[in-house]
């Protein structure tokens, strides 16, 4: 008769269940997060609107006589002020009907 074991007398075997690896479960969450990603994008609107404003404490007047003068435009063209190395020709008539810049 063959021996048994005497540390597996009166123990039950366990029979281990497959486990996904961690790897595995990491793939699937990432390619799930990818595709919700991309769902996602596809719900999303194909058109949009950029609104932007800024209300001025002044008199028209006063705004009319600074932007009718394209030699003020240097002082808050943005533009210009975000380029300093722009060149601007003014035209002939620099304020008015007619003023031109280059």
């Amino acid at each position: 008769m063959p021996r048994k074991d005497p540390d597996s007398i009166g123990r039950l075997k366990i029979k281990r269940v497959k486990t996904r690896s961690k790897k595995k479960k990491f793939r699937i969450r990432l390619a799930v997060g990818i595709g919700f990603f991309f769902a996602l994008g596809l719900l999303l609107s194909t058109e949009y609107r950029v609104i932007r404003f800024s209300l001025l404490q002044a008199k028209p007047v006063s705004i009319h006589a600074y932007l009718n003068d394209l030699n003020q435009w240097k002082n808050w063209a943005p533009w210009i002020i975000n380029e300093p190395s722009t060149v601007v020709t003014l035209g002939d008539i620099e304020s008015g009907v007619g003023a031109s810049q280059s």
